[in-house]
């Protein structure tokens, strides 16, 4: 089994509207009675930082204003009120990125986290929260080597299964601790479909993907699969790359032996290729492809994804 990756945060962090040099292990201190640790009244976000592939002196934080907006969806869909704005976290995010140079350099991840940290013994459905933003170092959080999967039933549902909450990633980790039994690396989530039947959603942190004699499928937001930021990435590279892409509501678990490839995809993972389904060997070829591009327009190398990135220069 491969080891979870270490995350070594940079001591510049971002909260309460100011940056803090502080340890981020103790920037914030919770009530035992908190709405955030007692009823898990928590969002957040991860966020890619590469180094530019041609100026050492600058870092590219991908997809920026997309993570922070699906942070912002996330809090209004869980009745989130947060204190910060749009402009404060995006400037949080350049303040966080530039200030902790001596962990990013190589490049690295950033985290932001709404919570609520009122003392309230009994579950609120609506009130404000508070927004804290770090970054540190942090690798590939699926093997690039042996990835194995297996099947669980992971059942995200509604409006606030497509948000990015902590609370949902119960069942995740529940499903991630039965994968490390079995010696596999992460599982392809069952849920319920039309009529009752059997289909795929995602894995435990990660959007999936089949590839079926050539064509890209995978579940449409509709059946409340995150809607990933690296996820619709990927889908456009695919296409421009001249790949049929279809989100298709009823993948039905009965057409996953029929896949020629699965991968994962999401901001901790990139485009990961599953070697094995169980004991069956995977192809990875399209998988790899789509990765090998990813990477290049998160440092910059790909003209037509110059967009997607936000440069920050480095303070030292």
């Amino acid at each position: 089994m491969t080891a979870v990756k270490k995350f070594v945060a940079g001591k510049f962090v971002w909260r309460n509207g100011k940056l803090e040099e502080v340890d981020p292990k103790e920037a914030i201190s919770l009530p035992v009675l908190s709405q955030a640790l007692d009823y898990s009244r928590t969002a957040i976000s991860g966020i890619r930082i590469t180094p530019h592939f041609k100026d050492g002196e600058t870092l590219l934080i991908f997809c920026l204003e997309d993570h922070l907006q699906r942070l912002l969806d996330s809090c209004q869909k869980l009745g989130f009120e947060p204190r910060a704005t749009f402009t404060d976290l995006y400037s949080a995010a350049i303040e966080v990125v530039s200030h902790n140079w001596d962990v990013l350099k190589s490049g690295g991840y950033m985290r932001a986290v709404a919570y609520d940290p009122r003392s309230l013994v009994s579950p609120q459905t609506q009130g404000p929260v508070e927004i804290v933003v770090f970054a540190g170092q942090f690798g590939e959080y699926l093997p690039s080597g042996d990835l194995r999967l297996t099947f669980d039933e992971i059942l995200r549902t509604g409006n606030q299964g497509a948000a990015k909450a902590a609370a949902n990633y119960l069942g995740f980790a529940q499903a991630k601790r039965r994968a490390q039994i079995l010696k596999v690396e992460d599982v392809i989530g069952i849920t319920t479909g039309l009529l009752g039947r059997l289909v795929i959603g995602e894995g435990t942190t990660s959007n999936l993907f089949l590839v079926i004699d050539g064509k890209i499928l995978t579940a449409p937001l509709e059946a409340g699969v995150l809607a990933g930021v690296t996820r619709a990435r990927v889908i456009q590279i695919a296409r421009d790359l001249d790949y049929q892409v279809e989100e298709k509501e009823n993948v039905g678990v009965s057409m996953v032996p029929l896949a020629q490839e699965i991968f994962l995809t999401g901001t901790a993972s990139y485009v990961a290729s599953a070697t094995h389904l169980g004991i069956h060997p995977l192809e990875t070829a399209v998988g790899q492809e789509i990765n090998q591009v990813l990477r290049k327009a998160m440092a910059g190398k790909i003209l037509q994804y110059q967009e997607w990135n936000t440069p920050v220069e480095i303070t030292k």
